[in-house]
Order: C-alpha cells, then structure tokens, then sequence
C-alpha cells in the first residue's frame, strides 16, 4: 500500500513538473496552439 502511495506521489511530482516545462516552453516559444493545450492540462489538473 505504502509503495502505491509513493509511486502516485512520484506520479504528481512528475505531472507538475511537465506542466511547469510546458508553461516555460510556452512562454519561451509563443504559439496558440501550445498555449491552449498547456491551459487545458493545468486547468484539469487544477480540477483534480
């Protein structure tokens, strides 16, 4: 049980972390198209 637990931990911590290299990719490379998908993954993540 401790094991699942780590690993959805892991799990999140890798999750903010793509969507925080998403956001800087963004803002780094402006495109429409990658912005709405990073705000698609943030707003659902924000939702969870």
């Amino acid at each position: 049980m401790t094991t699942g637990l780590k690993t959805r931990s892991g799990t999140l911590k890798k999750a903010l972390y793509n969507a925080q290299c998403q956001t800087t990719r963004s803002v780094t490379k402006p495109c429409p198209k990658t912005k709405t998908k990073a705000k698609g993954k943030k707003g659902k993540g924000k939702e969870h």
